[in-house]
């Protein structure tokens, strides 16, 4: 009896703290945000060893020519848009960055923004590449 009372103190008290909605954001990358992109479209062509443009979404993980990034925080999403904090690894460094993810173009481009201070001060503008 006091155990499921406890819990019900503890669930009213966590709600009072997170809003339904922020407890009900999904904790990974849109589906429509997956898949390959590129600066050019040279990077989209699969047999370049040199697309240093390309970006691959995957559920949790972006792959980049020479580093990747692991989500580790969602802070807003939709099912086109995510906001949330990445963490990156590459020539023996690592480091974390705020992004925006947002689909456009009907879904044939997606605009990949850094957030927070340090960000890059521009958006990069990438292209769906095909199905290989």
């Amino acid at each position: 009896m006091i155990r499921a009372c406890l819990a019900v103190i503890l669930a009213s008290l966590l709600s009072a703290c997170f809003p339904a909605d922020e407890l009900d954001i999904p904790r990974s990358v849109p589906l429509a945000l997956q898949g390959r992109w590129g600066l050019v479209a040279d990077d989209c062509d699969p047999r370049r060893d040199d697309a240093k443009g390309l970006m691959v979404v995957q559920a949790d993980t972006l792959a980049f020519y020479e580093s990747r990034a692991t989500l580790a925080r969602v802070d807003d999403r939709s099912e086109t848009r995510l906001e949330g904090v990445f963490v990156f690894s590459g020539e023996g460094e690592t480091w974390q960055r705020a992004l925006l993810l947002d689909l456009r173009d009907g879904g044939e481009g997606l605009m990949r923004q850094e957030l927070g201070e340090g960000a890059a001060p521009d958006a990069l503008h990438y292209i769906r590449c095909p199905a290989p």
